[in-house]
């Protein structure tokens, strides 16, 4: 059987969190503990809701579609000190699309939704 986008097994359904290490005691929970008793559900909350407080439009920065579907230690994490302060700064801005091209003046974007494969 052929998995789609909205299909919740496939790694497509879920796009990366893009998290900062400084989210004070609970940059702990990241990763895993044998010895701990703390599952994954409340450490995906005490991840969220210290991501939030330390960047409250972070999902508002980012465009519907790219926006995490997930929770943030379900799939991939991304970690950036600086990404999320330089959108709250308005120095980056974040666009959908894909990369046509590329130069050191800029990046072209293309605003198809899906490349064929």
């Amino acid at each position: 059987e052929k998995k789609t986008d909205n299909d919740e097994s496939s790694a497509s359904y879920y796009e990366d969190w893009c998290l900062s290490r400084d989210l004070s005691s609970a940059a702990r929970l990241y990763c895993s503990d044998p010895t701990s008793d703390v599952d994954l559900e409340t450490r995906n909350d005490a991840i969220e809701k210290a991501f939030l407080e330390r960047h409250p439009n972070a999902l508002k920065n980012l465009p519907a579609e790219l926006r995490p579907k997930g929770r943030p230690l379900d799939g991939r994490i991304i970690v950036s000190e600086a990404f999320h302060d330089a959108l709250d700064d308005g120095l980056l801005s974040v666009q959908a699309g894909h990369v046509a091209a590329s130069t050191e003046q800029g990046i072209l974007l293309s605003k198809t939704t899906k490349i064929k494969k």
